[in-house]
């Protein structure tokens, strides 16, 4: 197995973290570490480099420097996580106030993409309509509306998978998906893989 690709990066950053990163990394996308957290992400750095030049490739080898790459990572996004969202004035400008309607769209996927996947739901709720919701999404983030609500619905489904504390009909179910056969067809749709193909090649 590769040392990063998503069988590691999707256990990190589920979708209960990714409102967040995606939030805060647009609207910040420069985040300046204290020295100190510098000096110990350069560390961890040269702690994976020696450990890599000294690898015979054995899984434990692999495992530890996973390790040090979690904590490196996590290191950096506490710092995002505890970066402030621009405030919300009383006169804000209009592109302001996109910028906060991009904001709280992504809360609510967060809070809501289990059992809501319905573009027209969420514009609803933060009372724009769809079309304009979407043009706005794309203009902070660079997706569609519909795109984040399968990133986020894709992001759980394959964390889900990848634990295998439950059956493929229990995921379909904890998703709100109408059958199993629909959950299927959606994650395939999404990643060219069946669920029974992607737990068994994210457990390899």
């Amino acid at each position: 197995m590769k040392l990063v690709d998503e069988r590691f990066f999707y256990p990190l950053f589920n979708q209960q973290h990714l409102s967040d990163v995606i939030s805060r990394s647009i609207l910040n996308p420069v985040c300046a570490l204290p020295e100190e957290d510098q000096e110990e992400c350069i560390t961890l750095y040269r702690m994976m480099r020696s450990r890599m030049s000294q690898s015979n490739a054995e899984q434990i080898d692999n495992l530890i420097i996973k390790g040090y790459l979690k904590a490196l990572m996590y290191i950096i996004f506490s710092h995002y996580s505890q970066a402030g969202l621009q405030p919300d004035g009383e006169k804000r400008s209009l592109a302001a106030r996109r910028q906060s309607i991009f904001c709280r769209f992504i809360q609510l996927l967060q809070a809501n993409c289990l059992h809501e996947r319905e573009v027209a739901w969420y514009a609803g709720v933060l009372d724009v309509p769809p079309r304009r919701l979407s043009r706005m999404t794309y203009e902070f983030g660079g997706h569609l509306a519909s795109d984040y609500v399968d990133l986020f619905v894709e992001s759980e489904a394959k964390h889900l998978l990848g634990n295998g504390w439950h059956t493929i009909f229990e995921i379909s179910d904890l998703l709100h998906f109408a059958s199993q056969s629909h959950f299927c067809r959606y994650f395939k749709n999404l990643t060219g893989y069946s669920p029974t193909d992607y737990r068994r090649w994210v457990s390899a």
